[in-house]
């Protein structure tokens, strides 16, 4: 699906651009990628996640739900936030947009850290919707 919506604008906006070949590697340079590090990311940060919850006795499809808005909240959080927290000491980075300063000495400032929950916020739904989409468990009843 992520593959499709990054491919689309160019077969919409210039469809005698796109051949099959260059489909076919588009396809393979995004998808590859892509389950490779959502396979990574399920291993590493989801099942360890739900173990945790399920030891909790929360086992429900809401539960499940809640917990993908925030995985996926927090892993959009510190993928926009990572370049900031392993500059070189003899890096400074000064950074700014219309409504203030973002980052000051290598450190995020309120006005930045708001940019970035920003940004990321609306991924969590977002990708969560895009998952059930497909097979949404049976509701409780």
């Amino acid at each position: 699906m992520t593959v499709f919506a990054l491919v689309a604008p160019a077969l919409v906006y210039r469809p005698d651009q796109v051949t099959g070949n260059a489909l076919k590697q588009a396809v393979l340079l995004l998808g590859i990628p892509a389950f490779i590090l959502f396979t990574v990311g399920l291993a590493f940060v989801g099942a360890p996640a739900w173990w945790l919850l399920h030891r909790l006795g929360r086992r429900s499809w809401f539960d499940a739900l809640l917990l993908g808005f925030f995985l996926t909240f927090v892993c959009s959080l510190f993928l926009l936030v990572q370049d900031t927290l392993w500059l070189p000491p003899d890096v400074r980075l000064d950074a700014s947009d219309t409504g203030g300063a973002t980052i000051t000495n290598n450190k995020l400032s309120l006005h930045g850290w708001m940019n970035y929950i920003e940004l990321a916020a609306p991924l969590a739904p977002i990708e969560r919707l895009r998952k059930l989409s497909g097979h949404s468990p049976p509701l409780p009843p």
